[in-house]
């Protein structure tokens, strides 16, 4: 069992902290972890559409790795196989640092998304959704967090529900009505949207949190309109486009270099 100190900076306080090498998000035991040494794997525009809960679990992952590693060091694991592994890993980052710069020079315009929709429009021609949602009001992140934590090791959501929330909705388990894409709480409909059932997300709102999952769905009267969904359309084009960018560029490469198998 892995035993070590892991501060994930946000469960004292309500933001990261800035360090001399950049923004802390964790420490664990003695190493500083920092923000843009997760972001780094990304491009910038494609780390600032993801939603709140996939850059938590990549700065999760960041941590996890990093005590792997640590633990590998402890244990004197340094033999030949994996220092052929470390070469690996070096070539892959330096590889996903070229992939990355190319990645970082995509700009989609309002125009570019809709002429995918105009030009997909058929995809998109379906009645919105409108989910039932669960959800905890926290006053501040760090108690977000830890909820999160709770419930990552076992503890049910219904459960943290009444254990945890902070406000009335608590005493008729924390559901809302259905919420709908133009309605009074599309926040939530937004964040629901990205989620899959029984799969629960963060939304701030105001100096708030609120951990939510949605347990229904039903279809609205409404069909999906282009600024409904615009979130999704750029996410699409981003993909496209780097996978595009990334076949371009290993054929350049390619043309450019000699290589020979034996």
């Amino acid at each position: 069992m892995l035993m070590a100190s892991i501060l994930i900076l946000g469960l004292l306080t309500a933001c990261p902290g800035k360090g001399s090498q950049g923004t802390v998000v964790a420490q664990v035991n003695d190493e500083v972890l920092y923000l843009e040494e997760v972001m780094s794997q990304f491009g910038a525009e494609e780390w600032q559409t993801m939603s709140p809960e996939m850059r938590r679990q990549y700065i999760e992952n960041w941590v996890t790795l990093t005590l792997l590693s640590q633990e590998a060091d402890k244990k004197g694991l340094n033999d030949a196989g994996i220092k052929h592994r470390i070469e690996l890993a070096t070539k892959k980052v330096k590889g996903n640092a070229v992939i990355a710069e190319q990645v970082s020079a995509i700009n989609i315009s309002e125009e570019d998304m809709f002429a995918y929709y105009r030009l997909h429009q058929g995809e998109f021609r379906q009645p919105m959704k409108e989910y039932r949602i669960q959800r905890i009001y926290l006053s501040n992140y760090g108690s977000m967090e830890h909820v999160r934590r709770e419930i990552q090791m076992g503890l049910s959501f219904s459960q943290a529900v009444d254990l945890y929330s902070q406000e009335n909705l608590r005493d008729t388990g924390g559901y809302m009505d259905f919420v709908s894409h133009n309605g009074a709480d599309s926040l939530f409909w937004q964040e629901a949207n990205r989620l899959q059932r029984n799969q629960v997300g963060a939304l701030q709102k105001e100096r708030a949190w609120y951990l939510l999952r949605w347990t229904e769905e039903r279809d609205s009267k409404d069909e999906a309109v282009f600024d409904d969904i615009k979130d999704e359309i750029r996410r699409r084009i981003q993909h496209e486009r780097r996978n595009q960018i990334y076949e371009n560029l290993i054929q350049d490469l390619k043309s450019r270099n000699k290589i020979y198998y034996y």
